[in-house]
């Protein structure tokens, strides 16, 4: 568990420009939705900004996943390669931390914010 917190750490600290993107497009898509409920009766605010969300999902996930190159003989996995269960843990705990998340608490506001302007 130690090496994947490591790992995680280590890809958190390359991919920030990435996770930080991905943080304001799904703060934009929550603000978006909320204001679009308000005035409207329901829907959705705009296509374009759930594919945007959407595409940075998955463009997070695929650089998170190509981070580590496979076994060679480069130097570093000639002399510390990482375990297959902690790769796979870091992830797991990426695509938990940096997706997931923020996608359920935009989630949560969305839906507090509509059932708040139900009553």
């Amino acid at each position: 568990m130690n090496q994947a917190l490591h790992i995680f750490l280590k890809d958190s600290r390359r991919l920030w420009p990435q996770i930080a993107f991905l943080m304001l497009a799904i703060a934009y898509f929550a603000v978006v939705d909320v204001r679009w409920s308000a005035r409207n009766a329901g829907g959705s605010g705009s296509l374009i900004i759930e594919f945007i969300v959407g595409a940075a999902v998955w463009l997070l996930i695929a650089r998170t996943v190509h981070e580590e190159s496979p076994t060679g003989y480069d130097e570093f996995w000639l002399t510390r390669p990482y375990e297959v269960r902690s790769l796979v843990a870091a992830r797991i705990m990426m695509a938990v931390c940096a997706v997931l998340v923020p996608l359920y608490v935009a989630d949560c506001a969305i839906l507090q914010a509509e059932s708040s302007a139900v009553r």
